[in-house]
């Protein structure tokens, strides 16, 4: 799928450890797991589970705008359990526009 292959290419040329793919859903207004690439499926759906997951991605994706986190740490937009129980360092969030539409972040 497409959405892997992104996910793939990603981490090549960020040099990251994870990359994945969500898609926002204007209708249900939520973030839905769509690829990753370091991560399987699972893992992406806890991403969104962990506490305070589902209002910073809404945040982010209901923006359809590019957000880059450097200091996730420090970052209050990054929630806590992102931050201690994933040790994420740094967020690079960046819509994939269709030919109208925003297919996914």
């Amino acid at each position: 799928m497409i959405y892997e292959q992104i996910a793939e290419q990603s981490i090549k040329l960020l040099s990251c450890q994870t990359a994945c793919i969500l898609a926002w859903e204007e209708q249900e207004q939520i973030v839905r797991f769509v690829a990753g690439h370091g991560m399987n499926e699972a893992d992406g759906e806890s991403l969104l589970a962990m506490s305070g997951g589902p209002e910073c991605l809404q945040q982010i994706g209901s923006q359809h705008q590019t957000v880059a986190i450097d200091d996730a740490q420090a970052d209050p937009r990054v929630p806590p359990a992102w931050k201690e129980e994933l040790d994420v360092q740094a967020l690079l969030c960046v819509p994939i526009w269709g030919a109208e539409d925003p297919l996914g972040s």
